[in-house]
């Protein structure tokens, strides 16, 4: 379940990652 949490922080970088790129 330790890898849960680390998946989660990357999924949210990616998704700041397109915000950015779209914007």
């Amino acid at each position: 379940m330790r890898h849960v949490r680390r998946n989660k922080e990357l999924l949210v970088l990616c998704f700041t990652f397109r915000t950015c790129l779209t914007l």
